[in-house]
C-alpha cells in the first residue's frame, strides 16, 4: 500500500461521512460492493475501476478533488464544509425525490394495467352472459 493509496482512501471515507452516508449507501450508489468500498477506505487494493466509480459518484453530488495536495486539501474542507454538505443534501434529497417519482409512475402503470386487466374480464363474462341469454330465448 503506498502512501497516495492510503491519503486517497482517507479522504473518500472523509467525504463519504460527510455526506451522512454509509458504506452500504455509497456502494448502491456506486455499484460497487461495501466490501470494495471498505478497501478503497482502508487503502488495500484500490482498482482504477472502483475508484473512478467513487470519485465519479462523489463529482455528481459535489464539487471536492479528493487528489488535492494536503494544504489545498484542509484548506477546501475548512472553507467548504457547510456548502458542501447542503450541497450534497440537496443532491441526495432530489435523487430521493426522483426515485420515489419513478416509483410512482410504476404504480400507476401498473393500477392502468390492473383496470384494463378488469375491463377485459367483465367484458369477456358481459358477452357469455349476453350469449347465455340468447340461447335461453332464442
Amino acid at each position: 500500500m503506498s502512501e497516495l493509496t492510503i491519503k486517497t482512501g482517507k479522504r473518500i471515507r472523509h467525504v463519504r461521512k460527510m455526506l451522512d452516508m454509509t458504506q452500504q449507501e455509497l456502494a448502491d450508489n456506486t455499484g460497487l460492493t461495501k466490501t470494495s468500498i471498505s478497501r478503497i477506505e482502508c487503502g488495500k487494493g484500490i482498482s482504477a475501476e472502483n475508484l473512478l466509480a467513487v470519485l465519479t459518484y462523489y463529482s455528481s453530488i459535489v464539487r471536492t478533488d479528493i487528489m488535492l495536495d494536503d494544504t489545498r486539501w484542509e484548506a477546501a474542507l475548512m472553507e467548504g464544509d457547510a456548502m458542501f454538505r447542503n450541497r450534497a443534501v440537496e443532491s441526495i434529497l432530489e435523487a430521493k425525490v426522483q426515485s420515489m417519482n419513478d416509483r410512482l409512475q410504476k404504480n400507476i402503470q401498473k393500477a392502468k394495467n390492473d383496470i384494463n386487466r378488469a375491463m377485459n374480464m367483465l367484458s369477456r363474462q358481459v358477452t357469455r352472459s349476453t350469449e347465455s341469454v340468447k340461447s335461453l330465448i332464442g
